[in-house]
């Protein structure tokens, strides 16, 4: 009789306590005095399961304020097939923190619209383009789209696009690996059409945007190079393109609501050394830039990645620093369509980091404000910008455009506190 009535009070005790878990919490404190609008919050799975006590391994979360349900992603950034970042994108007052109620729920999220995007399509045999390409690998050598001889190519805009609602990008999927940009005028996400009819050439001014940059024989939008020493000993700038690369692998990790992500592998080798880069690009929703988080092996602590923005037009670069960070940035009437343009690159600051161009410089890298940072351990970042005024009035002055980048400065100084 004792043993049954122990056994039924452990039972009630445990059932009562499965019952009475607090309300588990989550929360976000801007300690700056910046009004912050998007901010990406990205919070580990880890974090998430000291919280919620009850969270099961297939289940996922939702984040509520007062009884509203804030949209949320969930990410499988190590590809081991369940997700290892819960995606916010918040928007703050100044001072201000925002307390999130979290729920353990079975269902994954689903939210609408979409605002980041990344894709990759290949052309078909009847001239249309198939459906999104998750994993790909470039033919080796693979020549940049001869259009006297064919009507499109065969990735529609010739490889990977990435968007969020304020901007999207290109990467060329051959031999010049550059990036381009495609100035918005609408939120929605447009580039899984743009490029699939030749009668509607990008290149013109639409109701949805264009291709804003001359890229020739420049960096583009943040492409990339390795500036290293050759057997004589003396400074050579290579593009991470042509045949140097051996081999290179789109590989998308995350698509959207509110975040898209991908990864491009290059094995390459300079001066019979092999090295290998990584290359994570993400962009979500709301902001002008996407972010590049390398991974570099192979290469001296002494060799450079060098990245940059071309550099046509009327333009004037110049410099900004705070917080440990650094924004180089051009201003002028430098887009395809001949308005306002700004372009930015941003690193963290370091004694060896540093801004020149191109045309000083004994390379085929032409037309391009440079920006370098050292190898170092072989972890680095950036983000690219694009301010675009028919984007944002704001950037139709040079005022604005520097406002804008010391803002960044601000925000990146000061993250947003997740406890």
């Amino acid at each position: 009789m004792i043993k049954k009535i122990l056994a039924s009070f452990v039972l009630a005790a445990s059932t009562t306590s499965l019952f009475a878990l607090p309300p588990a919490f989550l929360v976000l404190k801007n300690k700056s005095t910046l009004t912050r609008e998007n901010e990406l919050i990205v919070v580990t799975r880890s974090t998430l399961t000291s919280k919620v006590k009850n969270l099961q391994p297939g289940e996922y979360l939702t984040f509520s304020v007062n009884g509203k349900t804030i949209p949320a992603q969930f990410d499988d950034v190590d590809g081991d097939g369940k997700w290892d970042e819960a995606v916010l994108v918040l928007s703050f007052a100044a001072k201000e923190s925002i307390k999130l109620q979290l729920q353990a729920s079975k269902n994954l999220p689903d939210y609408q619209p979409v605002f980041a995007h990344v894709r990759q399509k290949h052309k078909n045999a009847d001239q249309s383009f198939g459906p999104l390409v998750l994993k790909d690998t470039m033919p080796l050598n693979n020549p940049p789209t001869d259009f006297s001889k064919v009507v499109l190519p065969p990735y529609l805009t010739e490889g990977p696009a990435w968007e969020n609602d304020k901007v999207a990008f290109r990467l060329y999927f051959d031999a010049r690996n550059c990036k381009d940009i495609y100035g918005k005028r609408i939120g929605g996400m447009v580039m899984d059409t743009v490029g699939a009819n030749p009668k509607n050439s990008y290149h013109n001014f639409s109701n949805w945007g264009m291709d804003i940059l001359r890229v020739g024989k420049s960096l583009g939008a943040g492409a990339l190079a390795i500036r290293t020493k050759t057997s004589s000993n003396s400074d050579t700038l290579i593009r991470v393109g042509g045949n140097i690369i051996k081999s290179e692998t789109f590989h998308v990790v995350s698509d959207g609501p509110l975040r898209a992500m991908f990864d491009m592998t290059y094995s390459c080798v300079i001066n019979n050394k092999p090295f290998t880069i990584t290359e994570r690009t993400s962009i979500w929703k709301g902001q002008y830039f996407y972010q590049s988080d390398l991974t570099i092996s192979g290469l001296s602590a002494t060799d450079e990645l060098v990245t940059g923005m071309a550099d046509f037009y009327e333009n004037n670069a110049e410099g900004l620093k705070a917080n440990n960070q650094n924004i180089y940035y051009s201003y002028g009437a430098q887009s395809e369509n001949k308005d306002k343009l700004a372009l930015g690159v941003s690193v963290p600051n370091n004694s060896h980091t540093y801004m020149t161009n191109a045309n000083t410089l004994q390379s085929e890298i032409k037309d391009t404000w440079l920006v370098s940072q050292p190898v170092n351990n072989g972890k680095l970042s950036f983000r690219f910008y694009a301010l675009w005024e028919k984007t944002n009035a704001a950037f139709s002055s040079k005022e604005g455009v520097r406002d804008y980048f010391n803002k960044e400065l601000e925000a990146m100084g000061s993250p947003v506190e997740i406890r």
